[in-house]
């Protein structure tokens, strides 16, 4: 392996009086040879906290992904991307298949099909431990604030909390009773058991479970009828039943390990049990058809098909077994009482005559993963259910047919380990959140122990065929077992396709550089591990250590303190440090190595004197150095109290392993996503790269809850005092149960990766954090740019709707409006949508994109989606330049006053917005309570001046905030908008920088109509669907179709936009004459 020139990242973390850090960043050479390790270097010196809460206009929090270059071998293989014209026609020949599985015909001869949804729980329950469905009535219950609760849901979505029997501090399970309403099995709580933390299930244990159990019954109307105890055999070893079945003559309860028969007094009769620790066989779900009792059984232990056993519903007595798929995880009846079975093809008929299986809803097709345990047909769909689970999976039957979605092949390429269920997830949610591209996946792997993977030579074939898959993934799920293809060998170059997203400023320092090979770019990271030492900063104060160094710090080293951990031994040592060491020995082009060198001999001498003796201390050791294996944002957080309690001291450094120059960590890539050179669709490639690397939900709502903690909380936001304040007296505390409105950018519909509308990830952090605030009073919606299309379907197609529904967030009323008077700078009043009106407060989740009237269209422009209807084609009409609908804007912003600004800028739109552009990162969330001020920190970060917007300009003149002075809270600590704009901008952000000329030239006033901008037809693009013709607010229209091609009348045109905004084909651009260029040009000098 070559010696490596490593890039040296040295970031120190010394928080300052304001909680803020300073940092640099120098760069040496690219790697050479074979190795390509990145160098990482970081000290931290504790987090002294804020020492003052002072009065901020603007927060800026930053979304810096963690993404490092890896340490693997190169092996380049050139490969060519079709083009254009050839991924067309590639596609054309394999056209999207049918969606038959997930399709019907109904009696009246219409058609239907499924689609999936996934829902919230009833009453906001965080888990559900039972749960049934009673006709088309939800039961659900589980653990909640004030204890256990139970809660049912109508067809309609109303919910209603149920009363609970006295002594009911647990739910097992719920069933429907045949004659209507159903039963609770409920008690003390189990031996062992789930409590929400978070998005995460915490186990809990029982030492002395009471084994109290009872059985209540609620009538049709789920009023509470009876209660009945429950007595079994050894209740006092607290099972957990997780299912209850209603019999002819009593119930059955079902455990992991026991399957018990009660009669209607709910005494035990009989029982079976397995035993999970012996032969791995495990009772997952059961079900009663007719006197028979079925239940499903897997086994743990040795990968053995699953099987359907079959008992007498009266006696328990044996009936036989039939073997099912070992994929089989869950159990139920469909409404004709047929026996519903879930596995990994998706939900399955079988026919308990003949064992024969028949898809009823294929999940290949629905493009996700059904892994649930409980399964009911309703007559609206299938709902499906896993105890503790955190939601529900409902697939809906909706009329028409199901859209056709192509489909992309990606092949997963693992080294050993399975494939984890966030990247499943990943793909499922790519899958139901668009309309136009499905992704289907298998795994391959070489590794024996991956039973479930396709052999890797099956791939291998497919490739030398020319028949590779579209998209691979390659899969390390520990940074020990890489995959046996790389990226380089089997991968198209990315770069062509990702050149809106993927640049070197786009990512972390040195991580480009690292991917790049000869010009060219063939993997994506995904996630990373990033391998170091790391040492008290008393003692190593820098990063990149040689052997010296770390004699000089073990000499300095406490007594009592170890070098190593004692498991840590010579041999496992030096097999870390190679990766730092080795190419220093050896010479490829000469083929030669030094491994009898003295310099060698004294890395084993240094391996074999700090090395542990692989032994495991009873108690824990305090050591020198330890060793970090940093691959998540969470790993990072509590480090420095973690070192703190370790060694006592405040303050550590990302020492590195011993090397003579860099940094000695390492950046080992675990899951990365190429393009196959086959690849057949490249839109569909790219919008799942984008898709992938553009919003992490999780990255989304850390970003989010910082900046809320920068700016104190909601209760600190909703009780300060706005900008606006002054004039319209709305600094008034906030109650939890106030009504807010989530107010999204939703201009057009269009998908969330055209970043013309709010991102559906930042539009649920934000509706997530007000929940969990306890803030559950919320509705959301916004006008859409035309008034023609109701605004739920904009939302849906948005992403918005689905991220409201999951969240419970129902749409307000955006669909009516009422005239308000208000006596401001332009406007004398607005029509404004009711919901706007209705609400207590606004929190304005706004979109960062350019305006062709405005320059840019952030937090101040976003309100007017407050306006009803077409009455914002009205007010374009009415304030026809830029400085007069500024002047508006800025009205309307006093009269609505939102309370929070969050602006989603993760990727932001440049060139001809805001709906026409092109999308590209800019990897910030920022928040403010002042919309100048957010708007002006947009600008800085995109090398535009704050006063050439005239919505700035109004915000300030009019009251509504400033941009005079900003302080920005970062991660780094507090800076001002110009040095966020030079570290986190981009100074190449396509947006109109030019001053105005104007005023200048006014004298020549026959010049004018040769030096404004007008909007133009690219008639190549142009449809003729007439939306611009609807979208002109000129009495008489300034734009109409005619041979099928939109044509201006430039005598009317009053240059507002609304044409270019609305045109959902971007057949309509802003352009200038030459004159108007030149002119452009010499004030720009």
């Amino acid at each position: 392996m070559d010696e490596c020139d490593s890039l040296n990242i040295d970031y120190r973390d010394s928080t300052n009086e304001k909680g803020g850090s300073g940092g640099k960043v120098t760069q040496t050479t690219r790697p050479s040879g074979a190795a390509r390790a990145a160098a990482f270097g970081q000290t931290a010196a504790g987090n002294n906290g804020l020492k003052r809460m002072m009065q901020r206009f603007g927060a800026l929090i930053l979304l810096l992904s963690m993404l490092c270059g890896c340490a693997r071998e190169k092996q380049v293989t050139s490969l060519c991307v079709p083009g254009g014209e050839q991924a067309a026609s590639s596609n054309e020949e394999a056209a999207p298949e049918a969606n038959g599985k997930t399709t019907q015909e109904t009696e009246n001869g219409q058609t239907r099909h499924l689609e999936y949804a996934s829902l919230p729980l009833p009453g906001d329950l965080p888990l559900a431990t039972a749960l049934t469905a009673a006709g088309d009535t939800i039961l659900a219950g589980g653990p909640a604030e004030e204890g256990p609760a139970l809660w049912k849901q109508d067809p309609g979505g109303e919910t209603e909390q149920l009363t609970l029997a006295e002594g009911a501090d647990y739910l097992y399970a719920l069933c429907a009773d045949e004659a209507g309403g159903a039963w609770l099995l409920s008690g003390s709580v189990p031996a062992r058991y789930f409590v929400p933390m978070g998005e995460d299930l915490l186990m809990r244990v029982e030492d002395a479970p009471e084994g109290r159990l009872m059985l209540t019954q609620y009538d049709e109307s789920f009023a509470q009828e009876q209660t009945v105890p429950v007595s079994i055999q050894d209740a006092q070893q607290g099972a957990r039943f997780f299912q209850l079945v209603r019999t002819k003559t009593g119930f059955c309860l079902l455990a992991g390990s026991q399957l018990i028969l009660l009669d209607e007094q709910g005494a035990e009769l009989a029982r079976q049990t397995v035993d999970p620790n012996a032969d791995g066989w495990l009772f997952a779900a059961m079900q009663r058809q007719g006197d028979t009792l079925l239940v499903l059984t897997r086994n743990v232990l040795d990968g053995a098909d699953s099987e359907l056993r079959q008992f007498d519903a009266q006696t328990l007595a044996p009936l036989g077994e039939e073997a099912v798929s070992r994929e089989t995880t869950g159990l139920g009846l469909a409404l004709d009482g047929g026996v519903l079975l879930c596995d990994d093809t998706g939900l399955c008929t079988m026919d308990m005559q003949t064992g024969q299986t028949q898809v009823s809803a294929s999940a290949r097709e629905l493009g996700i993963r059904l892994e649930a345990e409980q399964l009911q047909e309703l007559s609206e769909g299938y709902l499906l259910y896993t105890p503790n689970g955190q939601g529900l999976t409902f697939l809906r039957w909706e009329d028409g047919s199901v859209p056709e979605k192509t489909v992309l092949q990606l092949a997963i390429v693992t080294g050993g380990g399975s494939v984890s269920y966030d990247f499943g997830q990943m793909v499922q949610d790519f899958n139901t959140g668009q309309d136009r591209y499905r992704i289907e996946y298998e795994t391959y792997s070489d590794s024996e122990y991956d039973t479930d993977a396709a052999s890797l030579d099956v791939l291998r074939t497919q490739i030398m065929a020319g028949q590779g898959p579209d998209l691979f993934a390659f899969y390390d799920i520990n940074g020990f077992n890489p995959p046996a293809l790389r990226a380089e060998a089997v991968c198209a170059d990315l770069l062509p396709l990702t050149v809106d997203f993927l640049t070197e400023e786009n990512l972390l320092p040195g991580l480009y550089r690292l991917l790049e090979q000869d010009g060219a770019v063939y993997e994506l990271p995904l996630t990373v591990r990033i391998d170091t030492l790391i040492a008290p900063a008393r003692f190593v104060p820098e990063p990149g250590v040689t052997l010296e160094d770390l004699e000089q710090a073990r000499a300095q080293m406490p007594e009592g303190w170890v070098p190593v951990d004692s498991w840590n031994t010579p041999g496992n040592l030096f097999g870390l440090c190679a990766l730092f060491c080795i190419g220093a020995f050896t010479d490829r082009e000469t083929a030669t190595c030094r491994f009898d060198s003295q310099e060698f001999c004294d890395y084993l001498t240094w391996c074999k004197r700090w090395g542990g003796d692989g032994s495991t201390p009873d108690s824990p050791e305090t050591t020198l150095v330890g060793l970090g294996w940093i691959s998540s944002v969470s790993w990072l957080a509590g480090r420095g109290e973690y070192y703190a309690k370790t060694w006592g001291e405040q303050g550590y450094t990302y020492a590195g392993f011993p090397v003579e120059s860099g940094s000695g960590s390492a950046y080992n890539i675990l899951t990365s996503l190429g393009l196959g050179p086959q690849c057949s669709d490249l839109d569909g490639a790219k919008a799942f790269f984008a898709f992938c690397f553009s919003y992490q939900q999780e990255e989304v709502e850390q970003a989010l809850a910082k900046g809320l903690a920068f700016l104190g909380g909601f209760s600190n936001i909703f009780s300060a005092k706005p900008p606006a304040a002054e004039s319209v007296d709305a600094a008034k505390p906030l109650a939890l149960d106030s009504r807010l409105i989530l107010k999204p950018n939703l201009l057009a519909k269009t998908d969330p990766d055209k970043a013309c509308t709010t991102h559906p990830a930042v539009f649920h952090a934000v509706g997530k954090a007000l929940q969990e605030a306890g803030y559950t009073n919320l509705k959301y919606g916004d006008s859409p740019g035309n008034p023609m299309i109701r605004v739920e379907k904009v939302a849906e197609e948005c992403g918005i709707k689905q991220a409201a529904d999951d969240l419970g967030i129902p749409m307000g009323d955006f669909e009516h409006g009422t005239q308000v008077g208000f006596a401001g700078r332009a406007a004398d009043h607005f029509v404004l949508c009711n919901e706007v009106l209705a609400a207590d407060g606004i929190i304005n989740v706004c979109k960062m994109k350019t305006h062709q009237l405005e320059r840019i269209t952030g937090a101040m422009k976003n309100t007017f989606g407050c306006v009803f209807g077409i009455n914002k084609g009205a007010s374009h009409a009415r304030f026809a330049t830029a400085e007069t609908f500024a002047k508006m804007i800025a009205d309307l912003n006093l009269l609505v006053h939102p309370i929070l600004h969050v602006m989603d800028g993760v990727v932001a739109m440049e060139g001809n917005g805001p709906q026409s552009g092109t999308p590209t990162p800019m990897n910030v969330l920022m928040l403010s309570t002042d919309p100048v001020a957010l708007d002006a920190v947009f600008c800085h970060l995109v090398n535009l001046d704050p006063e050439l917007v005239p919505t700035n300009v109004s915000g300030m003149e009019q009251g509504v905030g400033t941009f005079a002075e900003i302080e920005v809270l970062t991660e780094e600590g507090c800076m001002t908008p110009e040095e966020v704009g030079k570290k986190y901008g981009n100074k190449k952000f396509n947006v109109q920088r030019s001053k105005e000329f104007r005023g200048a030239l006014k004298p020549v006033r026959f010049l004018k109509p040769f030096l404004e901008k007008k909007p133009v037809v690219k008639r190549e693009k142009c449809v003729g669907c007439g939306i611009c013709v609807r979208a002109c607010p000129v009495e008489g229209k300034a734009i109409e179709v005619s041979g099928g091609k939109a044509e201006y009348d430039y005598s009317k045109c009053i240059k507002c936009y609304c044409c270019q905004e609305m045109c959902p084909e971007e057949a309509i651009t802003v352009k200038k004459s030459l004159l108007a260029r030149i002119a452009d040009r010499r004030w720009r000098l």
